[in-house]
């Protein structure tokens, strides 16, 4: 069985440390360039704990709600965030007496850093010709990558979602249902990154792996993280499945995802909205698509459903979405292998990663 620090132990052992050394200077660099862009909107560190970010202080500071009711919409509550983030904030905030703001912001800075672990575990696992200078580059010209140091819970999803992957090829069935059992309360998405897995090994083993004895014990010991959410909003709040229910004051349901994937029919060709859209539908059926003709069906699965459900937001809200997904990263990794293309992505990628950013600061509502 392989982990992700036995790795990067053999790692040590083999080639005298260099990834280690990669991966730090990859870490610090990202941190630097957050933080340089916020120097240079006047703003200090915690001015990026903004949007959803309020959310998860709330979550720290008081839980969730007992009943729905915020000033200006009495229909909503907290219930739609889920709690693992928070949870770590909240031990960083109590051990530390750190501000509940820089509390969640270290808590997605830590997760962060420990995603990039795992991405690149994950990548040289899914490549065996890995490119560390093509692996910089998607991490460090990440558009969105404001959210990492946005106290939101992006960066614990995309670590538990990247390790769970990982472990499961890895054949390490512990901590891949562990891992991928905390992705499951780490944000909606993560509920599939088991069933991603499972589809996964399906395809590598027959179905006669459903009747593993061992497979499936793991398999249901995975399902522990999400059962408690579901019993602690029950005896809370009298509805275990409230994180589901309240999307309905979200405007977020089915009807809404038909709605959003029609919509492109109602914007003018030549607007940014109906290019935003098309680019959006195309890229959730070629890169899926393209994941089942490599068989890995694991990220086919998962980059689906992480893109469907949020879709219901809205298509301005989908490409912060794509961006914290591990099949993109992934697939924009892949691209960034072809010699030529890796200036193209930089000279593309780093002025939108400007914008988004300024966007941040200034309160555009499209961000969020």
């Amino acid at each position: 069985m392989d982990t992700i620090w036995a790795r990067f132990r053999n790692d040590r052992l083999n080639i005298t440390g260099r990834p280690v050394l990669f991966l730090t200077l990859l870490i610090l660099s990202s941190f630097a360039i957050r933080y340089a862009l916020t120097l240079w909107f006047d703003a200090t560190y915690t001015d990026l704990c903004k949007w959803d970010c309020g959310w998860y202080r709330r979550l720290v500071e008081n839980g969730y709600d007992l009943e729905p009711g915020k000033p200006g919409r009495p229909d909503v509550a907290n219930w739609a965030f889920f709690p693992l983030h928070p949870i770590i904030a909240k031990a960083i905030h109590f051990t530390t007496g750190l501000s509940t703001k820089l509390s969640l912001q270290l808590s997605g800075e830590l997760f962060y850093a420990l995603a990039i672990i795992a991405l690149f575990s994950l990548f040289r696992k899914l490549d065996q010709k890995f490119d560390t200078i093509a692996f910089a580059i998607v991490i460090l010209a990440n558009p969105y990558i404001v959210y990492a140091s946005g106290g939101y819970t992006e960066p614990a999803a995309l670590f538990f979602t990247a390790a769970a992957l990982f472990y499961n090829r890895s054949g390490n069935l512990p901590f891949a249902a562990l891992t991928g059992g905390l992705a499951g309360v780490t944000r909606v998405p993560g509920i599939f990154v088991v069933g991603a897995n499972a589809s996964q090994n399906i395809a590598n083993n027959g179905l006669k792996i459903l009747f593993n004895p061992r497979y499936v014990f793991w398999f249901l010991i995975s399902g522990i993280f999400l059962a408690s959410l579901i019993i602690y909003f029950y005896l809370h709040v009298g509805d275990g499945l409230a994180f589901r229910h309240i999307q309905i004051a979200w405007n977020r349901t089915p009807d809404k995802l038909l709605e959003v994937l029609t919509g492109i029919f109602t914007f003018p060709v030549d607007s940014f909205k109906f290019w935003t859209s098309a680019l959006t539908i195309i890229a959730g059926i070629i890169v899926p698509a393209f994941f089942i003709w490599r068989r890995m069906f694991d990220l086919a699965v998962l980059q689906g459903f992480s893109l469907l459900l949020p879709a219901m937001t809205g298509f301005l809200s989908m490409p912060r979405f794509a961006f914290w997904s591990v099949g993109t990263i992934f697939a924009l990794y892949l691209i960034a292998r072809v010699h030529w293309l890796k200036p193209v992505i930089l000279i593309a990628f780093l002025p939108l990663q400007y914008f988004v950013f300024q966007a941040w600061m200034s309160g555009a509502t499209w961000i969020f």
